[in-house]
């Protein structure tokens, strides 16, 4: 983690929040649009309880998507 311009080795957990959306007709219950837009993550210390990135205990995070085997091929 990258944190006040230092790096910092630690055991740590990254949490991924998604954005979506749906809309929906009240009256009929027909779904006319349900998307995920996009995403949030943030790396915390492993033994943290809080999660807050302005609180200083957290910091925001990159995904960066590779390609894996499947299990069965492991």
């Amino acid at each position: 983690m990258l944190k006040n311009g230092k790096i910092l080795y630690a055991k740590a957990i990254t949490e991924i929040g998604i954005y979506s959306f749906i809309l929906t007709n009240s009256r009929t219950g027909q779904i006319l649009e349900n998307e995920a837009n996009g995403c949030l993550t943030r790396t915390k210390g492993a033994d943290c309880n809080e999660g807050g990135v302005a609180a200083g205990y957290a910091v925001i995070d990159h995904l960066y998507p590779v390609d894996m085997p499947s299990v069965s091929k492991l």
